[in-house]
């Protein structure tokens, strides 16, 4: 859809209507909560009451829920669950989402790129046995373990055994629990061993794979003066059909945002999920495209103005500057797909 440049009364209704248009129900079968601080924060400073409602809530919607205990100690100073109060909230979160019959999986270890995996992978045998302790003292009821180790063998690196192994220890130390992975994975399994992810070698070894399709993460290119997702509706479907071939349930995110160019490349910059930011008032809407799973609109800067990115550094936008708003469609979320990530939805 084009949207004639001669009336900016007009861009801006449309644009209103574009951003107000209700979101579908959500139906997926997990919700991933991630986030630190606001798990930090959530379970070290709830009450008994908050804590069972919180997780009360959740059970109303999802089956899954994977809750992020932190990159390394979990449960020692500085961890997320450090806090008496946050290790007893642990315990009665896990015991109201099971007797709602809803499992909780529990996330440990995260990291990105080869040089971040070696420094997990030093620490894993202490990091792995540690919080499975704390886990097993405070009597913790949950059914999985879960890894988040994207992108070991970038920018160079040979880590998948190394991946394996520690996979392989959390197997072994954990009984009746399944072990899974947060992984890149595309329709090419050469190419997945070469990002260090031999699926038939974990296959093999009991460990259940969680591919990430999250479009932001994919990149963008222009075509005919139009931005586009290299993750397009096209290569989407290609990713849903072959995880399904596969067995695989996806994380999938909902993650929305601002996209500018620099130095001829176009760089997600800013999470924005809902119309209500004040950056809009400094921005009218030059075109729109509507696909089956996300809307790009493209925007202009009316006035100059500074914009706070995710890493919390500021970007000054020039007055009449092209700017890209990406909004991700709940049409994405396939019912047996966990939705990344809780805090962007609440």
């Amino acid at each position: 859809m084009r949207i004639p440049a001669n009336s900016v009364l007009l861009k801006q209704i449309l644009f209103l209507l574009l951003i107000w248009l209700p979101m579908d129900s959500l139906f997926a079968q997990g919700i991933i909560i991630g986030s630190g601080e606001n798990i930090r924060t959530k379970f070290r400073d709830s009450t008994d009451t908050q804590i069972t409602d919180f997780a009360l809530d959740l059970a109303k919607s999802y089956n899954k829920v994977i809750l992020h205990l932190g990159q390394a100690h979990s449960f020692e100073r500085g961890g997320l669950f450090f806090y008496k109060t946050s290790k007893r909230n642990l315990v009665t979160f896990s015991k109201v989402l099971k007797e709602r019959q809803v499992n909780l999986e529990l996330w440990m270890m995260d990291s990105f790129g080869a040089a971040a995996f070696e420094k997990i992978h030093t620490l894993h045998q202490t990091i792995i046995l540690g919080n499975l302790e704390f886990l097993n003292n405070l009597g913790v009821d949950y059914e999985s373990i879960i890894v988040d180790l994207e992108w070991i063998n970038l920018p160079k690196g040979d880590n998948g055994v190394k991946f394996q192994n520690i996979l392989m220890l959390l197997k072994e130390k954990t009984v009746n629990k399944t072990i899974k992975a947060f992984v890149p994975l595309v329709d090419d399994e050469a190419e997945n061993r070469a990002r260090g992810y031999d699926q038939d070698a974990l296959q093999n070894m009991g460990i259940e794979l969680i591919p990430m399709l999250y479009i932001i993460d994919g990149g963008f290119y222009e075509k005919n003066n139009t931005l586009l997702p290299y993750l397009d509706d096209k290569r989407v479907r290609q990713l849903k059909r072959y995880y399904s071939q596969k067995g695989y349930v996806a994380a999938i995110s909902l993650e929305s945002g601002f996209i500018i160019k620099k130095e001829g490349k176009h760089f997600f910059v800013k999470t924005v999920q809902h119309d209500k930011h004040s950056v809009f008032e400094n921005l009218e809407v030059t075109n729109n495209i509507d696909s089956q799973y996300f809307q790009m609109i493209g925007l202009k800067a009316n006035r100059p103005f500074q914009l706070e990115k995710n890493d919390l550094t500021p970007e000054q936008i020039r007055k009449n500057q092209e700017i890209f708003w990406i909004k991700i469609k709940p049409t994405i979320i396939d019912e047996d797909s966990y939705v990344w990530r809780y805090y962007l939805l609440n």
